[in-house]
């Protein structure tokens, strides 16, 4: 016969039960009015009418900032440290319906949460030692909840999951969102913020520039300076935006990296701001199909991080100082013009801005002449209303130049620029009077493909000297007359409508982009070397000068910047293999000073190696090479793709990850028998 069991055990349970609910309640109600309070029970849902659309984008976000959430795994956000992961959040709103209460509106949407993660791998070999690496993470949010426009207050409530490491969905119980969405943007008041609490962590602060069209733009126009620094022509809307002003195109031109030149070294003020940072980023551009435009810029110092030099970071950040703008591309004089306020912070994440700090002045143009000093997409100035925009002596103006070779390569279709080549004459002189101008010409070895391309001036390498760390690759930007950057289709036109090799009596006219990648001066490998980061650095070298195809030799003038100054005393030279010696190599080079060695800017020379072709470029080399090349070719393209010797071209590695050097991928047979380079 089964024990009676014991009623007073089972009242407790139930007394149990009741106290935990109580309590989970109280601490929802208490979330609730913390942060904010939703009415209930809620208003009913009307026809939202024609104005649907309009509302579902006045509360999307596609790029804000968040600070907080190490309690559901967010590693913090170092964005000093070469490896991060950049933080941002997204609300993208799935309804949005008026109530019969017409100071209410009902809104559901997502919040996602993105940035890194500090996570494990596990190590290879015998001992399978497990390592940390800073990998991606995301944690969404289901809200609902009430838009009062009185106030701008969004208050909603829901839930959120995010996956663990062992692949287990994790939720979250009790969350409530707070965030002031203002009614109409405008310059002085562009910023959407906010909180997210939930039972499990503590409150993240969330900031945003406003994206809605809404946005209500000042009475006070923006004034275009009176002269461009450059004395090169700008090009016109036609010619930038394929047509009349476009505010797509103008959004793919203007987001950008910029590097900042001060007029005589000197670092003015922009209004209330002191600034020293030698990089600038717009990171966010709206506008309407008049020639309204708006903008979030960031001022950064970030010239020795690969993120910083060859691709965008976050579009929006709170740490770094910055302006918010608005303006309006002038057709007359194929301009950009805006008037900017600085961004200031009462609160690490709420930004603001005062009417006091709105003197600075800000113009972009979109230059027609490239030299090897100036290869910018987008050029422009910053000022001070203060000062005077268009002194003779140009004290005061700050120029700015696009940076972002990415963004370069992926605008170029509609591009008609001129080059001005300068340092032709003195590269020529140097190759001239060096042996390497003779020392192929004995033979009969040939250098160029009767069916060459542009893609065949293009090249990888490594440096071969030192502990061989670094990489890089070069791409050419003209051939004598034809611009050759940018849009692969467009460069094959113009290569067949404009031959551009005499290979029998004739030097080449050339520039080139090269990407330098190596680790910093102090950088030292560790002692255990069975597991370690590298943290790279990337330079950018623009550099010109001459190609002679009877003996396969590129000898250069290479302009670096170096400390916010660019150095054009650079000798770079390359010998490229011949067609029937390429299964043994594909070159190799050096790059040098022709400064003295007490020169401060004087530096060390780098020996390099060339190796390997792209992914892209395997089948279109099979004309061109024989079947031993071909292979090689392949074998070498897959150890870079398995291993990774060398970044492909603004492509990133997992953060934090080691980068594993093989120096067997990047040996190509017995080498070539080349002369001595000096």
């Amino acid at each position: 016969m089964a024990r009676p069991k014991n009623p007073n055990l089972a009242t407790y349970h139930l007394c149990l039960i009741l106290l935990l609910t109580v309590g989970l309640t109280s601490v929802v109600a208490a979330l609730n009015s913390d942060l904010c309070t939703i009415p209930s029970p809620g208003p009913k849902n009307v026809a939202t009418g024609e104005d649907a659309l309009a509302l579902l984008e006045r509360f999307q976000l596609s790029a804000g900032y968040f600070v907080g959430g190490e309690e559901i795994h967010f590693a913090k956000n170092e964005s000093d440290d070469w490896s991060y992961v950049a933080r941002s959040f997204s609300l993208l709103p799935h309804s949005v319906d008026r109530t019969d209460d017409p100071s209410l509106l009902h809104v559901a949407a997502t919040l996602t949460l993105s940035g890194g993660r500090t996570r494990l791998l596990q190590g290879g070999g015998r001992r399978r030692r497990r390592q940390s690496y800073l990998g991606g993470h995301s944690v969404s949010f289901s809200l609902d909840g009430y838009y009062t426009a009185s106030t701008g207050e969004l208050c909603m409530r829901g839930s959120g999951t995010y996956l663990d490491d062992d692949g287990s969905l994790e939720r979250l119980t009790g969350v409530v969102l707070k965030l002031r969405v203002p009614s109409e943007p405008s310059l002085k008041d562009p910023f959407v913020t906010g909180r997210l609490k939930g039972a499990g962590f503590e409150a993240i602060s969330l900031a945003a520039y406003a994206e809605d069209d809404s946005y209500k733009y000042g009475a006070q126009a923006a004034t275009c300076p009176p002269s461009r620094p450059s004395s090169s022509p700008a090009r016109g809307a036609f010619d930038a935006f394929g047509g009349d002003f476009s505010c797509a195109r103008l959004k793919d031109h203007l987001m950008s990296s910029f590097k900042l030149q001060y007029s005589g070294g000197n670092m003015p003020a922009l209004g209330s701001m002191p600034l020293r940072e030698p990089r600038m980023q717009i990171g966010q551009v709206q506008c309407t199909a008049n020639g309204a435009v708006r903008a979030y810029v960031v001022f950064a110092n970030n010239t020795k991080t690969r993120r910083g030099l060859a691709a965008l970071g976050p579009r929006f950040t709170v740490k770094e100082e910055a302006v918010v703008a608005e303006g309006r591309w002038e057709s007359d004089r194929n301009m950009l013009c805006l008037r900017a306020c600085r961004v200031v912070r009462s609160e690490p994440t709420l930004p603001a801005v005062r009417p006091e700090d709105c003197g600075i002045g800000m113009s972009f143009w979109f230059p027609g002449v490239w030299t090897i000093r100036d290869r910018s997409a987008v050029s422009g100035m910053l000022w001070s209303s203060s000062q005077a925009a268009g002194s003779k002596d140009g004290s005061g103006v700050i120029s700015v130049s696009s940076i972002d070779g990415k963004t370069h390569r992926g605008n170029f279709s509609d591009v008609k620029y001129i080059y001005n080549y300068t340092m032709v004459e003195k590269a020529e002189k140097h190759y001239l009077a060096s042996e390497l101008s003779t020392y192929n010409k004995k033979t009969e070895r040939s250098f160029m493909a009767a069916n060459y391309t542009y893609r065949d001036f293009e090249f990888r390498f490594y440096d071969s000297n030192g502990l061989g760390y670094g990489s890089g690759q070069a791409y050419p930007v003209t051939i004598n007359s034809v611009m050759v950057y940018g849009d692969r289709l467009a460069a094959d036109d113009a290569f067949s409508r404009n031959p551009v090799v005499n290979k029998d009596n004739e030097l080449l006219k050339v520039s080139y982009e090269i990407r330098h990648q190596f680790p910093p001066a102090d950088w030292v490998p560790p002692t255990n070397r069975s597991s370690y980061s590298i943290p790279m650095e990337e330079h950018l070298i623009m550099a010109e000068g001459v190609y002679d195809p009877k003996t396969g030799v590129l000898c250069m003038i290479g302009c670096r910047e170096h400390n916010g100054s660019t150095d054009c005393k650079m000798l770079i030279t390359i010998q490229f293999a011949s067609l029937d010696a390429k299964a043994q190599g594909h070159g190799n080079g050096v790059m040098s000073s022709l400064r003295e060695k007490t020169d401060p800017l004087f530096f060390n020379k780098t020996e390099i190696r060339l190796f390997g072709m792209y992914n892209e470029d395997i089948s279109e080399s099979i004309s061109r090479i024989d079947m031993e090349s071909v292979m090689l070719a392949v074998s070498t393209t897959l150890a870079v793709h398995l291993h990774g010797p060398a970044d492909p071209p603004h492509q990133e590695e997992p953060r934090g990850v080691r980068r594993h050097v093989h120096h067997h991928a990047r040996r190509h047979g017995p080498g070539l028998r080349l002369p001595p380079f000096g």
